[in-house]
């Protein structure tokens, strides 16, 4: 799930070579679509970095990764080249995503400790065009200071994904019966957690961290923390200690900062029928397991529950809806629920219908998925993509 940095700060040199003679004005040529591109480097905050000066960075960079140079008879592209030093690769969090048809880089700046001196970084981009046969290439580079944590967050405990999270003032945890207050309360404790970032809805109110066994749900997730992180993302988050449907949650985010990987990706948990055939098992087994990543087969799709006809397209559909599979053990089967979030949008949630009737109860098709556990009232399937889901 995690990119490696090894990927973006090894092994490229900037030594690179201009075009032998005769080529001036292919080197012109991508020179002056560099220049004439600024937008190439752009923070969080939607500023673009400058070259000539030092720049502030936090939260995240978009780092383009092609360009077209438009000659004078026909258009090349460009391919931009993205790197920092060895030693200071511990700051960025390079991880791949898409922009309006452009690869991009998502850049996570991992600030430097509270009470620790600010870090000068040179972030260094190298272009390369190819012309018939000759290579063409360019750099640039972006003087950037990253400043330590504003904060002091030592003091806050940190929680476990695996254990009841609050505690009380000395130390001790809250007993789960007095820590059953709705996220809405805003009396909890505050509180720390770290994992790796398993989902992400699309209205950014709700996000999920693992450890891999156990997971949580981040409440609040879009104030301030839009562009904060990926999933894959190992990240710390600050927030009120809270209950919904039963689950754990972290609520009211006040602070989520990116940090470096621990080297070993989240465990997918396989899961089989035994862990549906009885409600306690599946209630006590898997409820601090909200947001964890798991893998399902032997799954037929039932019906949906609730929240759209129980036929039919699902164009125009408005609300959430509740799906219920079954899962074979044989002759024998146990319900699954599973959950489709009106904000995936009409077309992604068409597809993961249409893909579901085609092992439908009954027939000789059987789904995997393989996907994001999660929690309402009982154990559920939370789908948040049609790749989710793989015919048997």
């Amino acid at each position: 799930m995690h990119l490696s940095k090894n990927l973006f700060v090894a092994g490229l040199s900037l030594g690179l070579i201009l075009a032998s003679c005769g080529g001036n004005a292919n080197q012109d040529l991508l020179e002056s679509t560099l220049d004439s591109t600024p937008t190439v480097a752009v923070k969080s905050d939607g500023q673009t970095l400058e070259i000539g000066f030092r720049q502030t960075v936090e939260g995240t960079l978009t780092l383009i990764r092609t360009l077209t140079a438009f000659g004078e008879t026909e258009d090349h592209p460009v391919n931009l080249t993205w790197t920092v030093i060895e030693s200071a690769s511990q700051y960025f969090n390079f991880r791949e995503a898409t922009l309006e048809g452009n690869a991009v880089y998502n850049v996570g700046i991992i600030q430097p400790l509270f009470g620790t001196a600010a870090v000068d970084v040179t972030l260094m981009m190298a272009a390369s065009m190819t012309i018939a046969t000759t290579e063409y290439t360019s750099t640039r580079e972006y003087l950037l200071t990253i400043n330590p944590e504003p904060v002091d967050y030592s003091a806050t405990p940190l929680i476990p994904l695996s254990i009841d999270f609050a505690r009380n003032a000395d130390g001790t945890y809250v007993n789960e019966i007095l820590q059953s207050a709705s996220r809405s309360d805003r009396q909890a404790p505050i509180i720390r957690a770290r994992g790796y970032v398993s989902g992400i809805f699309s209205d950014w109110n709700t996000s999920y961290i693992t450890s891999g066994e156990y997971g949580l749900a981040l409440f609040r997730t879009d104030i301030g923390y839009r562009d904060a992180f990926a999933i894959g993302d190992y990240i710390e988050v600050i927030g009120e200690a809270a209950t919904f449907n039963g689950s754990r949650q972290i609520a009211w985010i006040t602070s989520i900062k990116i940090l470096p990987p621990l080297g070993e990706e989240p465990v997918i948990r396989q899961l089989n029928a035994g862990n549906f055939a009885s409600t306690s098992i599946a209630n006590n087994g898997q409820r601090f397991r909200d947001g964890s990543l798991v893998r399902l087969g032997n799954l037929q799709f039932d019906s949906v529950t609730s929240g759209a006809p129980t036929s039919g397209p699902m164009i125009g559909s408005a609300n959430h809806l509740a799906l219920r599979f079954k899962v074979f053990d044989g002759a024998t089967s146990y319900n699954v629920a599973a959950y489709l979030n009106y904000r995936l949008g009409v077309t992604k949630r068409q597809a993961i219908y249409d893909l579901l009737l085609q092992a439908p109860v009954g027939s000789d098709q059987f789904l995997v998925y393989q996907g994001l556990m999660g929690w309402s009232f009982g154990p559920q399937l939370m789908i948040l993509e049609v790749s989710d889901f793989n015919i048997q």
